[in-house]
């Protein structure tokens, strides 16, 4: 049985002033779809300051669901220093 497996799902956090993601209503869409799993990724800018927050959001994300949900973290852009931190 062949799987569809999306691997660039965006997603964005609440208070970015965008359209705010919710699990519920990812997972209809996947049911109707034929959609088995996702990868969830931010495509804001990731500055130092936001990278932590887009990444425990998409960590929590995939929590709800582990088996159908994993995550493309972010690493931040401005700063090669936090962008190694974020990755330890």
């Amino acid at each position: 049985m062949k799987k569809l497996i999306d691997l660039h799902h965006h997603v964005f956090p609440h208070g970015f002033k965008t359209h705010n993601w919710e699990i519920h209503e990812d997972q209809e869409e996947m049911e109707r779809l034929g959609i088995d799993g996702v990868l969830l990724s931010c495509p804001l800018p990731a500055e130092s300051e936001n990278v932590r927050k887009i990444n425990e959001f998409l960590a929590k994300g995939c929590s709800y669901d582990p088996k159908r949900y994993g995550m493309l973290a972010s690493i931040p852009f401005d700063n090669v220093e936090n962008a190694l931190k974020e990755i330890e």
